[in-house]
C-alpha cells in the first residue's frame, strides 16, 4: 500500500495510474505511479495544460513536432495578419509531419460603409480563386432580397514576394510556473522516498498544486524560496546541461538544503527548495541527482552531479 503524492490518500494497483513527471506532450518519458486517476486527471487540466499550451512552448513544440494528446502539432502561428494590413488574416500552415507547407489567406469578406452605401471587400487566397463565384452569387441573392443593386467595382490580384507575418498574443506570466513546480515536487518525491510527504516543505508544494485556480499572490503566501524565470537569450544555471531541445531536472545539495531543478528546452528554468533537512534524505557525500532528457532521440539519463562535471569536462579538452 503506498500513498498519493498530491492528496495523500492511499492507493493499490487499481486506484493508482501512470503519471509523467515531464508532460508527456513535451516529450517526458519519466514516469511515477504514486498518483491517483483522480489527480493525475486535475492535473493534466489545469497545472500541464497552462504549461504545455503556453505559446513560447508550442512555438518549441511545433519545431520539434511534439503532437498532443489529440494527436495535431501545435500552430502557434495559427492567427496572424499580413504586417501593416490587420484586415488580411494569414495563417502559416505545416504538414502532417511538422514541415512548413505555405501561408495562408485566410477567407475573408469586410463590409465598409461609404457615401453611396455599402462597399464589400472579398480578401481570398489565391487557392481558393473556384470559391469566389460561390460568395459572389451568395452576397447578390442577400442584396436582391433587399431589392438592393450590386456592382463590381475592381478585382485586383496580390503577388506579395517575400510577405511578412504579424501576430498578436497573449503572454500569462503566472499559469505555466505551477507546472515547473509540479515537476520539480514529482522529482524530490521519487529521488527522497515516501518519506518526503511528511516534509513541511513538500505540504506547500501540494498546496500549491491541488486547487484548480490559484493566483500568484496566494502561492507566495506558501513561502516556498526559490526563483522561476524565463530565460530568454540568457544562459541557464546547470550550463552543464546547456541545451535548448533536453529537458532537464532534478536535486541539487544546497548547505543543509535540498534545491529542485528544471530546465525545460532552455525557456524556463526554475530553482526551487525542496527541503531544508538535507541531512534528513542525502549524506554530505550526495551533491546531486539530474535527470536529462534529450527529446528529439528520446532518451532520458539519471545523472550524478558528478558524473555531469566529468563529462562536461571531458567535452571541454576534446
Amino acid at each position: 500500500m503506498f500513498r498519493c503524492i498530491i492528496c495523500l490518500r492511499e492507493l493499490d494497483n487499481a486506484t493508482a495510474s501512470e503519471e509523467h513527471i515531464f508532460p508527456e506532450a513535451l516529450g517526458g518519458n519519466i514516469t511515477i505511479k504514486n498518483v491517483c486517476r483522480e489527480c493525475n486527471s486535475k492535473l493534466g487540466r489545469y497545472v500541464d495544460a497552462p504549461l504545455i499550451n503556453n505559446w513560447l512552448i508550442e512555438a518549441k513544440r511545433m519545431l520539434l513536432c511534439l503532437p498532443g494528446k489529440s494527436g495535431k502539432i501545435p500552430n502557434p502561428l495559427e492567427k496572424g495578419y499580413i504586417a501593416g494590413d490587420p484586415q488580411h488574416e494569414v495563417r502559416y500552415e505545416f504538414d502532417s509531419s511538422g514541415k512548413p507547407k505555405r501561408l495562408y489567406t485566410v477567407p475573408k469578406v469586410i463590409r465598409e460603409e461609404i457615401d453611396t452605401g455599402e462597399r464589400i471587400r472579398i480578401i481570398l487566397d489565391k487557392s481558393d480563386e473556384n470559391r469566389l463565384p460561390i460568395i459572389l452569387e451568395k452576397i447578390a441573392q442577400r442584396a436582391k432580397n433587399k431589392s438592393l443593386r450590386m456592382e463590381l467595382l475592381s478585382r485586383k490580384e496580390v503577388h506579395v514576394e517575400h510577405p511578412t507575418m504579424e501576430l498578436n498574443f497573449t503572454f500569462n506570466l503566472w499559469d505555466w510556473q505551477r507546472g515547473l513546480l509540479k515537476i520539480v515536487y514529482e522529482l524530490a518525491c521519487m529521488e527522497l522516498g515516501p518519506e518526503y510527504l511528511e516534509d513541511p516543505t513538500a505540504a506547500k508544494f501540494r498546496a500549491i498544486l491541488r486547487p484548480e485556480t490559484l493566483s500568484r499572490e496566494q502561492a507566495l503566501q506558501q513561502g516556498l524560496k526559490g526563483t522561476i524565470r524565463i530565460l530568454g537569450g540568457e544562459k541557464p544555471l546547470l550550463f552543464l546541461v546547456d541545451n535548448p531541445d533536453w529537458m532537464v531536472g532534478g536535486l541539487l545539495a544546497t548547505g543543509s538544503s535540498i534545491c529542485g531543478y528544471v530546465n525545460l528546452f532552455n525557456i524556463f528554468e526554475g530553482s526551487i527548495v525542496v527541503t531544508v533537512e538535507r541531512e534528513k534524505y542525502w549524506t554530505r557525500q550526495d551533491n546531486g541527482i539530474i535527470w536529462v532528457i534529450d527529446v528529439p532521440n528520446k532518451s532520458a539519463s539519471r545523472n550524478t552531479l558528478m558524473e555531469l562535471v566529468m563529462a562536461f569536462t571531458a567535452e571541454s579538452f576534446e
